[in-house]
């Protein structure tokens, strides 16, 4: 086997062996209470916790019939 083609091969494993890195979230659930116009509230808050930085949310509006378990269900 030639140089070139050691190095393509070893570059072409190392390639795949990135990809088969297991990543791992665990995401945390808590309950949040807030204010609004005098009246208490409380909000459901999921987050990965591995993850130090600032990223974006999702405001979820649950249905009429409350936060309930399939409002909060990860999808």
């Amino acid at each position: 086997m030639s140089s070139r083609t050691f190095c393509r091969l070893g570059a072409a494993l190392a390639l795949v062996g990135l990809g088969l890195t297991a990543v791992e979230a665990r995401v945390v659930t808590q309950t949040v209470t807030y204010r609004h116009d005098g009246t208490a509230m409380r909000g459901f808050l999921p987050y990965d916790d591995s993850l130090r930085d600032k990223r974006p949310g999702v405001l979820v509006v649950h249905e009429w019939r409350g936060l309930n378990d399939f409002a909060r269900e990860p999808r």
